[in-house]
């Protein structure tokens, strides 16, 4: 082996490690309850309908704070 393919083969292998460490990370973020799209840049339905739900609280929450007093 050249050190071309040496290099190249270092190359593939780091790269295919930091596809499997990113899936592992996923996957452990779903289990411990996590929101698996909090890193979502965009594009993510399920990050849409947490954050749509949260703002709803909020919502509901002023309204029974303005009736309690």
């Amino acid at each position: 082996m050249t050190v071309q393919e040496l290099i190249v083969a270092l190359i593939v292998f780091l790269c295919v490690a930091e596809v499997i460490r990113r899936t592992l990370n996923f996957f452990r973020s779903a289990k411990s309850g996590d929101n698996p799209c909090a890193n979502c840049v965009g594009g993510c339905d399920l990050k849409k309908i947490i954050d749509e739900k949260k703002q709803n609280c909020k919502v509901i929450q002023k309204r029974n704070n303005k009736k309690c007093c």
